[in-house]
Order: C-alpha cells, then structure tokens, then sequence
C-alpha cells in the first residue's frame, strides 16, 4: 500500500511539473483555422433557421471548446496519471474509463498476488509438514548406495536438491518424480 501511495505522489508531482513544462501550445495550420471558421458559420446559419435547435454559445465559450490542445501534453500528462491527457482534452467520460481501468488493474494485481503468496506459502507449510528429506536419502542410500544426490550418475536423477529450503527446493520436491521417495 505504501508503494501506490508514493506512485501516486510521483505522478502528481510529474503531472505538476509536465502541466509547466509542456505549455507550449502548437500553431494552427490556415487549413485548421478555415476549418473553424466554415464550422462557425454552419453553427450560425443552422441557428438562424427555425427548424434546427442549435444553440451558439457566446464566443467565449467557443473559442475554448475549439481551443487547440497539445498532442504532447496530453500525451505526456497520460503518461504520469493515466486519463489525465483525456481529462485535458475534454473527453471526461474516457478519462475516467482509462483512470478506472488503470486502478482496477493494480487492485487486482495486488488481490491476485496476495492470493499466489499465501498459495506459496500453504504449499511450503504442506511441503515441511510431510515430504521428508531422511526418507529420500534413505531410499537414495537402498537405491544407489548414496545419501546425496549429487554423487549419484543415474539417468532418472536429473536434478540436485539445493542444501537449503529456497522457492527451487520447493519446487524440485513438488514437481520432479524423483523427489517423490520422500513424500
């Protein structure tokens, strides 16, 4: 929990610091300023016509809601919070769809890796309470005429039990046939 508290603390320093650095805003092409021009004029005559229910703000507000905003900005603001280039660009519905998402998916990252943990940790508990490393050199010893492992040369005993209880000791007694002497 500590870790979420510092990334989101880190990205929103990031987010501050992008907000300040990427304000630069790029210029519009005369393509794109006629393009408004034509879509103002639409707006107009389709307001004048009585049959069409279109409502033009005062300039104002339209110029902010056809004010260009930085690719880059948004780009980089999704970067550090994702949604955030989305919130920027007006679409609130997609940023907190992408914020959602984003926040679903470490909870459930953290759920499911819990979950793996104490899964690893009932098999290790399962794995000492019963698997026991006297029968197998004993059976190793009745077999091969050797207690340890590695000084048999025998094409079934293919891997070596490490001398301390690691996650691949773990795993060679509950996956290799070998180990099985021991259950």
């Amino acid at each position: 929990m500590v870790r979420h508290n510092i990334l989101i603390f880190f990205g929103i320093i990031c987010l501050l610091i992008v907000d300040n650095a990427i304000a630069v805003q790029l210029n519009q092409s005369v393509f794109d300023l006629e393009g408004q021009k034509i879509r103002y004029d639409v707006a107009a005559s389709l307001n004048s016509d009585s049959s069409f229910n279109v409502e033009i703000k005062n300039d104002d507000s339209r110029v902010d809601s056809l004010k260009h905003r930085s690719p880059a900005k948004a780009f980089f603001m999704s970067l550090v919070v994702p949604g955030a280039g989305q919130f920027y660009n007006k679409s609130k519905l997609k940023s907190i769809g992408f914020f959602g998402v984003e926040v679903a998916s470490w909870l459930l990252y953290s759920k499911w890796h819990s979950e793996a943990d104490d899964m690893t940790d009932e098999f290790e508990k399962f794995n000492r309470d019963h698997w026991s490393e006297e029968d197998y050199d004993t059976l190793l010893s009745w077999t091969y005429g050797q207690t340890d492992d590695e000084l048999v040369d025998a094409v079934e005993i293919s891997h070596h039990l490490p001398d301390t209880r690691t996650q691949q000791y773990y795993e060679m007694t509950g996956k290799y046939d070998q180990f099985a002497w021991g259950w």
